[in-house]
């Protein structure tokens, strides 16, 4: 989606600080449903490694082919299939070795590759990530999830930082994004047997909490309202027409202007 934002840097032109407007590529993915899916995967995490877990959310982007080609390089890559999307979790090197010691309770203070059982470890940690996308993806399908080599295809990305216990990124890849849904419009017989009380406000005035609890029969109210200034019309205490009061018949009316 193409949004209106302006440059980060700006220019001074004519003794003003100028910055220059373009259009940005940014996902329609809400900032709201990635966080659903950070307080799940939170939550499966902590079960996995019996420890409370902090992690942080970074806002979902549209990649380029040099950015896909970046996050892919020599990560695990799962994909997960929806009813409404597929997705990928993306497990650098390191991110998935640091998930994997602390999964069997160790630590790892050197980078190296890992073996074939922590491979198979790390697979089963992205299986068990793979129900905290189902706000995104709708239901998954498949109770085990497959190894890619790439992540083509894919069109938005967003990570989840945890922080402790360890220090890892989990990569999260959407195939496509959520489609706006279409509501019916609203006809005039939808709403024909729904009432509403309307109330007419000739001239209104301000007064002090106190002063209007001391109010008897009989006082004498001075209205601010000039004459001639035109009424409102009120619904559940919301103005939304004005207009000039006066009679039509023997009745009074409010002519909305």
């Amino acid at each position: 989606m193409k949004t209106l934002s302006f440059a980060r840097f700006s220019s001074i032109i004519e003794g003003r600080r100028i910055r220059l407007s373009l259009f940005q590529s940014r996902s329609t993915l809400p900032v709201s449903a990635a966080c659903l899916v950070a307080n799940a995967a939170r939550q499966t995490l902590s079960e996995l490694f019996a420890l409370p877990i902090s992690l942080k959310l970074i806002e979902p982007i549209l990649p380029d082919s040099a950015g896909w080609e970046s996050i892919g390089a020599q990560a695990l890559v799962f994909t997960v299939r929806g009813t409404h999307s597929d997705a990928a979790i993306v497990l650098r090197g390191q991110d998935a070795l640091a998930l994997v010691c602390a999964a069997l309770g160790e630590q790892s203070d050197e980078p190296r590759g890992l073996s074939a059982i922590e491979n198979e470890l790390a697979a089963r940690i992205a299986s068990a990530l793979r129900g905290a996308l189902a706000s995104i993806c709708g239901s998954i399908g498949s109770d085990r999830i497959e190894r890619v080599n790439s992540l083509e295809g894919y069109l938005t990305y967003f990570e989840l930082i945890v922080e402790t216990p360890v220090q890892a990124r989990i990569g999260i890849a959407l195939a496509r994004e959520p489609q706006s849904q279409i509501v019916p419009a609203i006809k005039p017989d939808d709403v024909r047997n729904i009432h509403v009380r309307l109330n007419v406000e000739i001239a209104h005035a301000h007064l002090p909490a106190a002063a209007i609890a001391s109010l008897r029969i009989g006082d004498t109210v001075k209205l601010d309202s000039a004459i001639g200034e035109a009424a409102h019309l009120c619904a559940g205490g919301s103005v939304f027409a004005r207009g000039q009061c006066g009679h039509q018949g023997l009745r009074r009316a409010l002519a909305v202007q």
